[in-house]
């Protein structure tokens, strides 16, 4: 039961935790930024910087198939908001991106429109973990705001301010207010914060004085690879730029890492208390040998080959295990049934919530019933050789 709930409990935490992953990049893509050393409060660039002329570059290489650039605005920028009858302003990060990012979610177009009476909008994509921020804050406190769903926010109205928080402004320079409106709701949109299109961004920042298009440094660039068979080769020609590219899998690695430190605790407990059950299962045997030694002798009297003798305990001991195995099994689906439940009520409805903590499957349970007879065969088959050898003479003395 023990072995079953934990081994189903790490399935179901790795699938938590991959989601994301899954849901932000694809076995095709590379995600490229700057190749720094980190020391805290300083950051040392180890490499070669991120610019359009490494873009250019990189669009070069046959095995590319789409870039997307993500550049950070570096100015502060505020979002005016109107929404269930409140209006407020609040700061918020602003990224500027290619269409390319949101890989199959992506528009047809993503770039400034004219709407209504040659009223200029600015397109924005916001990451769907926005609204389970908004969930969990601001709707669980205060009474009067409901829950929002995408559908809520999609082709929803606000105002960009460019220039201006709500603290302080860039100095004697204008802020820049722009209307914008929700077109793209995407996991693969930054988490944190809007994003709008990166042309929008070069005339914005042109007209407050940074002009960032001359020779913008980016953040990040999404790279996909024309197959999975050519991103290794890709990978290795950005690298040799002076520019980290990691893969799919990479992205992850720290995320299983951790997988593995949760799976291999799980199972050195799971494998003590298996151990145990197999002293205990060993003494049992043992102890109906020792109990059985008279019948023992009078099988062997009258011709009874040592390998029946044996067969009769070691049988003995895997219907055991298959009855433990059996009530294992079932407990422990009850068991997960029901923490499965308590966990998901505690966890709020945001994007990320998985299906189940406890994923079943068939495959699973033959592989925990087959352990536990296996181990069962283990712990019997000493006692059992044991009992194969008593002879007619020992049983009667004893």
């Amino acid at each position: 039961m023990v072995l079953f709930l934990f081994f189903v409990f790490s399935e179901g935490i790795q699938d938590f935790l991959l989601r994301p992953i899954r849901e932000t990049t694809s076995p095709e893509t590379l995600i490229v930024s700057n190749d720094y050393f980190s020391l805290g409060f300083l950051d040392i660039n180890q490499g070669k910087t991120l610019d359009q002329e490494a873009i250019d570059e990189i669009k070069t290489f046959p095995e590319v198939k789409n870039v997307a650039r993500v550049l950070t605005l570096d100015y502060p920028s505020s979002l005016k908001v109107w929404m269930f009858g409140f209006t407020f302003e609040t700061d918020t990060p602003v990224y500027a991106v290619d269409k390319e990012i949101f890989g199959l979610d992506q528009p047809d177009e993503f770039k400034e429109f004219i709407r209504g009476e040659d009223e200029i909008m600015v397109p924005i994509a916001v990451s769907p973990y926005i609204i389970d921020v908004f969930n969990s804050s601001l709707a669980e406190t205060v009474k009067e705001i409901p829950h929002l769903k995408a559908e809520n926010l999609q082709d929803k109205r606000f105002q960009l301010i460019f220039g201006k928080s709500t603290v302080f402004t860039l100095g004697d320079t204008e802020p820049i207010y722009r209307s914008a409106q929700i077109k793209v709701i995407s996991p693969r949109a930054p988490p944190l914060g809007v994003s709008i299109p990166i042309e929008t961004a070069f005339d914005v920042s042109e007209k407050l004085g940074r002009k960032i298009n001359e020779n913008p440094s980016f953040s990040q660039a999404y790279i996909e690879a024309n197959n999975v068979d050519e991103v290794k080769s890709l990978q290795e020609k950005i690298t040799t730029m002076g520019l980290k590219a990691k893969t799919f899998g990479e992205v992850g690695e720290e995320i299983l890492t951790l997988i593995l430190s949760l799976r291999v605790t799980l199972l050195l407990t799971a494998t003590l208390i298996i151990f145990v059950s197999l002293l205990s299962m060993f003494s049992l045997i043992s102890v109906s040998v020792i109990e059985q030694k008279q019948t023992i002798g009078i099988l062997n009297s009258i011709g009874a080959p040592k390998g029946t003798i044996f067969a009769i305990f070691i049988t003995q001991g895997v219907i055991l295990g298959a009855i433990g195995a059996f009530l294992g099994l079932f407990i422990g689906t009850f068991f997960s049934i029901v923490l499965d439940n308590f966990i998901l009520s505690k966890i709020p409805d945001i994007s990320i919530k998985p299906e189940t903590f406890f994923p079943l499957s068939l495959n699973i349970f033959l592989w925990i019933f087959a352990v536990v007879i296996l181990a069962s065969f283990v712990a019997t088959l000493f006692p059992a050789r044991k009992s194969a050898k008593i002879s007619p003479l020992e049983a009667i003395v004893n």
